[in-house]
């Protein structure tokens, strides 16, 4: 299966001057909804047990576990009525205390983590105008099966008008669906940018597997200077000789680009 990623040329020349791709923080993104979907904590006494013993009986502990396990030293050995007289104790005041306490460790994880974007199309017309400088940038080609650790976590975007919120607790089990609902949630306005995301638990810097890089499309505008610049710093380094080049271009009788 083969992923795109629209981009610039001086990014381009940073991606093969490191061999890097950049995950970025989901802060740093151009939509106020993206990652930053509220959660429901609207729960029983008996969902709050459960998610307690849960918790409880469970060897390694992930970071969202903050917003359940900020307790006395000795939560392990408390009994049940404690669990839900603390519970109602934290709950006072409209819930305030644990949506606090949501917050800090959602935002704790949202923070660290490291989000690369791709597309399942190279040839949409206004990803080249929004993330390849208008046309004048690239659009790099990769084969996702040649690097199994930066496509590892990829997850689909799905494009909606509307959500649920996701509650923690209920949906202890359904990781799946939290990821989903933490990352994978957009606006129908942005359903043209096809996108599909490797995530990682740190942001910054990641290498991929040279090979993986399979073709660079150049934009409609890019000048023959840069292209020529690009491809013979490509052939001229072993990691990327068997790279394939492309130029795009206009198709004749309707609104489409080729190459």
């Amino acid at each position: 299966m083969k992923l795109f990623k629209y981009t610039d040329l001086n990014t381009l020349k940073l991606i093969l001057e490191n061999n890097s791709l950049l995950f970025r923080s989901p802060r740093d993104f151009n939509d106020p909804y993206d990652c930053q979907l509220p959660f429901d904590f609207n729960n029983s006494e008996k969902e709050v047990l459960d998610y307690f013993k849960y918790l409880r009986n469970r060897k390694r502990h992930l970071p969202l576990d903050k917003i359940f396990n900020r307790l006395p030293d000795n939560w392990k050995e408390m009994s049940e009525d404690e669990v839900i007289e603390l519970h109602a104790i934290r709950n006072s005041n409209n819930d305030v205390s644990l949506r606090l306490e949501a917050d800090e460790a959602i935002n704790e994880i949202i923070t660290n983590m490291g989000v690369c974007c791709f597309s399942k199309d190279s040839k949409n017309i206004l990803m080249w105008s929004h993330y390849s400088d208008m046309h004048k940038g690239v659009c790099l080609e990769f084969e996702i099966e040649y690097d199994k650790n930066i496509f590892f976590d990829l997850i689909e975007i799905e494009y909606v008008n509307r959500y649920d919120k996701f509650n923690i607790l209920r949906e202890q089990e359904n990781k799946g669906e939290f990821k989903k609902y933490m990352v994978g949630l957009k606006s129908k306005d942005w359903k043209y940018e096809d996108e599909i995301r490797s995530i990682k638990t740190t942001n910054g810097l990641h290498k991929f597997k040279p090979n993986a890089l399979t073709g660079i499309i150049f934009g409609l505008k890019s000048s023959e200077v840069e292209r020529t610049c690009i491809e013979s710093f490509c052939k001229n380094k072993i990691i990327y000789n068997h790279i394939c080049f492309y130029k795009a271009k206009k198709i004749d009788g309707i609104f489409e680009i080729g190459y």
